[in-house]
């Protein structure tokens, strides 16, 4: 069980996963040492599972497809052997299991169109009559928000990160390198990070600034598995009407705690609230929320994500 300590600490790190030990340890009132005894047993419980380096792909370059779809008349074995090979697709940036609307999730983070071209058709030549209700999006943009819920009494105002839709920016090999070696630990320190790649300390730093000064390291992000804190994450896929209006869902989001992102899409869904609650009930009320305040939705569908198979956005 996590108490109010260690959801702040979740809190905390969601907002920076970078601050020191020493500041964390500041901003929950408690000793150092007790700081880090608590967030290794987050660590160790499987509550919390890394950090990862928020990155803005679209400054890059990079452009996000989205795919979902669900299995059709398959045994377990056919599934693992589908996810498998998803999983082993160099185009695959994210795969989560799902329940509900869809059983699969794939996010791509790719240069070329070609590749995610070719991962659909070989998808469907290999296991056409295995997945059926293919639905794919392009992502736009994304409002990223903080896990509100974990306090007793959140802030009045949200932070936002916003990611996509942004001019690309130049950056060198040094700069590449420094990504891919923060992505997966947000908290991988300057000195690591300089021994793991043979350049001194100072420029390290140096770079992280500017990549961080052009908003291509958008923030610093929390893996966490949600259901050892008791909430469930699900995604709430949204149609508008020719009434309806974006910034009015954008400021809903805002408003609401248990609203983690924002996803503005081209495609059958022109946007996709994601939200961590505590049960189905919680969800039911979201959506009756949604749809009384906002008489523009044409369709709803949601679904949960179950596990994260694949997580790699460069």
């Amino acid at each position: 069980m996590v108490d109010l300590k260690d959801k702040k600490i979740l809190y905390e790190l969601g907002l920076n996963a970078r601050i020191t030990n020493k500041a964390l340890a500041k901003k929950i009132a408690l000793s150092e040492s007790s700081t880090i005894a608590r967030l290794n047993n987050l660590i160790k419980n499987e509550v919390l599972f890394g950090t990862h380096t928020l990155i803005d792909n679209s400054k890059m370059g990079y452009q996000g497809y989205r795919l979902y779809f669900k299995f059709i008349s398959t045994t377990p074995e056919e599934e693992r052997k589908i996810l498998d090979w998803l999983k082993n697709n160099r185009a695959v940036s994210v795969l989560a299991r799902c329940f509900g609307f869809f059983d699969v999730a794939v996010m791509s983070w790719i240069k070329e169109r070609q590749l995610f071209d070719e991962l659909i058709t070989a998808l469907k030549e290999k296991f056409r009559d295995k997945i059926t209700d293919l639905e794919i999006s392009l992502y736009c943009e994304t409002y990223h928000f903080n896990r509100d819920y974990l306090l007793e009494n959140p802030p009045k105002i949200r932070k936002i990160i916003k990611t996509g839709g942004s001019e690309i920016e130049k950056i060198d090999e040094l700069d590449n390198k420094i990504l891919n070696s923060m992505y997966n630990d947000a908290r991988k320190s300057i000195l690591d990070i300089s021994h793991e790649l043979k350049i001194p300390p100072r420029t390290i730093a140096y770079r992280i600034k500017q990549l961080e000064n052009k908003k291509i390291i958008a923030g610093y992000n929390i893996n966490l598995q949600t259901t050892k804190i008791g909430y469930v994450y699900y995604k709430l896929n949204i149609i508008l009407s020719k009434n309806a209006k974006f910034s009015d869902i954008l400021d809903f989001a805002i408003s609401h705690k248990n609203v983690i992102y924002l996803d503005r899409t081209i495609g059958i869904y022109d946007l996709q609230l994601n939200m961590e609650v505590k049960n189905n009930e919680e969800l039911q009320k979201i959506i009756e929320e949604v749809k009384n305040k906002f008489g523009g939705i044409k369709e709803l569908s949601w679904f949960q994500i179950e596990k994260y198979l694949k997580i790699n956005y460069i």
